[in-house]
């Protein structure tokens, strides 16, 4: 059992959802609410995204990027 804890303690604090601090050979964790509100935000659009629309969006983007490696900006240019 120690071993999944310790895993999926280092998979939230590299997430950075949780800190540590060591005290001694005693590790305290502590969820790390430094931007809880921008986490919320983007958890509740995510919930809200259409599949759809979002797989179009992902589509447009990875199009805008391989024209900026050719360094074109836009499809018109």
């Amino acid at each position: 059992v120690q071993p999944k804890v310790s895993f999926h303690l280092r998979a939230l604090k590299e997430a950075r959802l949780v800190t540590d601090t060591k005290h001694g050979k005693w590790i305290h964790y502590r969820l790390d609410d430094s931007d809880i509100f921008r986490r919320f935000l983007v958890i509740s659009i995510l919930e809200r995204a259409d599949g759809e629309r979002v797989k179009k969006d992902k589509e447009r983007l990875e199009k805008f990027r391989r024209g900026k490696d050719i360094g074109s900006v836009c499809g018109k240019c």
